[in-house]
């Protein structure tokens, strides 16, 4: 490690490369990535990310995310200030980039969503590119601001199971480079911005700055995509916001209710059993309960009462409670 971090600052971008791509090997295996932790060694990854070598940048942001992967070595992360150096990464100029492509960029060994149950998606994720008009530097310039952002992404995603980083992605230019990606047309952003506001939404203290920034609609409007780990996600949202009564005012719109209503029909547990909170919440004010009525939301949380999970139930009887006395006048 000493070796390859005094090169690691050389002044021959090629050597730099070679010393990164041993890194990302290096930082791929659980066994291998303590040494990384100390301080002059992260420093020196630090100092490659805020560097302006793109091809650099990306490799840095890599051996990154592969140290991040376990949740024991995200504190000391955190500790040594990353989270202020790859928020402008999220260069809210440089996303619309992301828009243009349909490839998904994922380098090095641990392409995110691979584990995930996401069949319909699996020729996105091989990178299925149809073919983009202009010069090969301008193709290879895209590909690295496409790689860094959703590296960035990646790496805030894993670190966001940390309350303080909630704190500094919601209260910095984050937050709207985020939403931004929201409209990506690739899966893998689009699902890793999702999961960091779900993460987010975790921490009451930021519930109304989310609100806001109109994290309601942009789930709304997520909530529609064909895909069960991003509507994982929108559900996780509305729960943890709809159970908050001073939010309410951002649920009235029919559109949202309609979707969290055709959320709350799937067949997914995890995601019926956010439902099932976020409508626990919802039913309590007058104004939502009875549109959620007037859609006929309420033959849906019956039978949530068959459920064998215990929450899903005893959320879906407090729901049916809340909307009994709308019930009536219906």
């Amino acid at each position: 490690f000493q070796v390859l971090m005094q090169h690691c600052r050389s002044d021959s971008a090629q050597v730099m490369r070679q010393v990164l791509k041993a890194l990302i090997t290096v930082s791929s295996r659980a066994e291998s990535q303590e040494p990384l932790l100390q301080a002059p060694h992260l420093d020196t990854v630090k100092a490659v990310v805020q560097s302006h070598r793109p091809d650099c940048v990306r490799d840095a942001l890599q051996v990154l995310f592969n140290v991040c992967a376990k949740e024991q070595h995200r504190d000391k992360v955190y500790q040594e200030a990353f989270v202020a150096e790859l928020i402008p990464l999220l260069d809210e100029a440089k996303l619309p980039d992301i828009f243009s492509e349909r490839q998904t960029v994922t380098y090095g060994s641990q392409p995110h969503l691979r584990d995930l149950d996401l069949v319909e998606d699996e020729q996105l994720l091989a990178g299925a590119a149809a073919p983009k008009p202009g010069d090969k530097t301008a193709k290879d310039a895209t590909h690295l601001t496409t790689a860094i952002a959703l590296l960035v992404a990646k790496t805030l995603g894993a670190l966001a199971s940390l309350d303080p980083v909630k704190l500094q992605i919601v209260n910095s230019s984050a937050l709207p480079a985020l939403l931004l990606l929201f409209k990506s047309e690739q899966l893998e952003p689009k699902w890793q911005a999702v999961r960091i506001m779900a993460l987010c939404c975790g921490l009451e203290a930021l519930h109304e700055k989310l609100a806001g920034a109109n994290l309601v609609h942009q789930a709304m409007v997520i909530a529609d995509y064909d895909n069960a780990e991003i509507k994982r996600q929108a559900a996780k949202i509305f729960a943890l916001l709809g159970d908050n009564a001073a939010l309410h005012p951002h649920f009235t719109a029919k559109e949202v209710l309609v979707r969290i209503k055709a959320l709350a029909g799937s067949k997914v547990r995890d995601i019926q059993i956010s439902c099932a909170t976020a409508l626990k919440g919802l039913t309590r004010t007058p104004k939502i309960r009875d549109s959620l009525i007037s859609l006929k939301t309420a033959p849906i949380v019956l039978g949530f009462l068959d459920a064998e999970h215990q929450s899903l139930k005893v959320n879906g009887l407090i729901a049916l409670g809340n909307m009994a006395p709308g019930l009536f006048v219906h």
